[in-house]
């Protein structure tokens, strides 16, 4: 009876060591295809990241581009206003020197009216 007992405890010691040892073989694989997924979820997400980081930098090119135009839109909207101020200006003192030219030519046209009348004065 000793000896069945003794055979029965040995022969439950070495299926209990043939399942731990499956355990074992067990958890190393499920580790291991954890390391493999963690791995493979990295590089997805280092590819996703990248993409995102590329979408980003694209967008902010863009709208760098977009605000280039609108500053140099608002440049020439400004140069154009000074040149119509510039060329009003000058319509402006154009008119201004023709008017002037008038002006001076009547007073021209006084004096020597003038000078006329003086002359015929002094005869």
């Amino acid at each position: 009876l000793d000896k069945l007992e003794s055979d029965r405890t040995n022969l439950e010691g070495s299926v209990l060591a043939g399942w731990k040892e499956k355990i074992v073989e067990f958890e190393q694989h499920m580790s291991e295809l954890q390391k493999k997924e963690l791995d493979a979820l990295k590089l997805e997400h280092e590819g996703v990241i990248e993409k995102m980081m590329n979408d980003i930098r694209e967008e902010n090119n863009a709208d760098r581009l977009k605000l280039t135009e609108a500053l140099n839109e608002v440049g020439n909207e400004k140069k154009r206003k000074l040149d119509d101020s510039e060329d009003g200006t000058a319509e402006e003192k154009e008119m201004q020197s023709v008017v002037k030219q008038k002006e001076l030519k009547t007073i021209m046209e006084e004096m020597n009216d003038l000078n006329k009348t003086k002359g015929q004065m002094v005869w």
